[in-house]
């Protein structure tokens, strides 16, 4: 469908009338009308519904209006995408990765890529897991990214080719200055941490797997609630509360003495970093890319 064509129809389904869609696509009613049912008769169904006042997206449209969005912004990606090439000679590979992986490991992961495809724009858009699984399944996304812990069983995707690329570890941290005094002492005490959203990957494996082992010895007391690890590691680097976080993403502060692992006292948990990518992508990421995605973390 042409591009302009759904660019009136989401203008439509934004507007909810066909005058505020006209107001917003920049033309006069009359003719904002005049290609709507243009529309209309190519595809042989009714997109507005002429019997209310005033006329409004008609109950077909509605029930598509996701679809029609997607498609508009899939059309929208690969115009540009096939602009880049055009004018730089090289083929995007776009990459999603969660936070974490970005950035910390986003260097490692471009670097690998460019030694297979010297030519290659990379894209790296980072996103939480959720995210990154949808610009997978979507086609938006070449090559993700993610975290999944030594409990998962690896399987067989419908959709999806899998592999394990590194090993990293969710440690608890906290401002080394301050660390002794958080948590010597034979008492039952408070223990300040950043937590994460319980929807969120890095949430879900906190409260399943390090939590009911704190709870036993400490009374756990949430400052700071984000989505997000590396702000997590800059309120734990501030002395806010403990924040457990990717150690490739705390490594830095680690190496440099500002922040302190505090995994003995309470508790880590292994993770796999894992490269994923559509079975439609295999000849963006071929088999040369993909063999060459391993790498080691500290």
């Amino acid at each position: 469908m042409k591009q302009d064509w759904l660019e009136d129809l989401i203008a439509l389904l934004d507007t909810g009338s066909l005058i505020n869609a006209a107001l917003a696509r920049n033309i006069s009613q009359s003719a904002f009308s005049r290609r709507i049912q243009s529309i209309e008769v190519e595809i042989g169904a009714e997109l507005i519904d002429r019997s209310s006042k005033p006329i409004a997206p008609s109950r077909i449209l509605l029930s598509h209006e996701q679809k029609i969005r997607q498609l508009s912004f899939q059309q929208k990606h690969l115009l540009k995408q096939m602009k880049i090439e055009s004018q730089t000679g090289s083929k995007q590979i776009v990459v999603a990765a969660q936070h974490a992986i970005s950035t910390s490991l986003g260097e490692y992961i471009i670097n690998a890529i460019s030694i297979k495809e010297s030519k290659a724009h990379v894209r790296l858009r980072s996103a939480n897991y959720a995210e990154c699984s949808i610009l997978l399944l979507t086609e938006q996304a070449d090559l993700g990214l993610i975290y999944k812990t030594h409990h998962e069983i690896s399987k067989n995707h419908e959709f999806l080719d899998e592999t394990i690329i590194s090993q990293d570890q969710f440690i608890p941290v906290f401002s080394k200055h301050l660390a002794q005094d958080l948590i010597e002492g034979p008492q039952k005490k408070d223990l300040n941490v950043i937590s994460y959203p319980t929807d969120t990957f890095f949430g879900a494996q906190f409260n399943r797997y390090i939590l009911p082992n704190l709870e036993t010895k400490y009374n756990i007391i949430t400052i700071v609630e984000t989505a997000l690890s590396p702000a997590a590691l800059e309120f734990a680097s501030a002395s806010v509360g403990v924040a457990w976080v990717p150690k490739a993403l705390a490594q830095k502060g680690l190496d440099d003495g500002n922040i302190i692992d505090l995994s003995a006292d309470l508790g880590k948990l292994g993770l796999n970093i894992v490269a994923q990518r559509h079975f439609n992508k295999r000849k963006v990421i071929d088999n040369q890319i993909w063999s060459k995605l391993s790498f080691e973390t500290k």
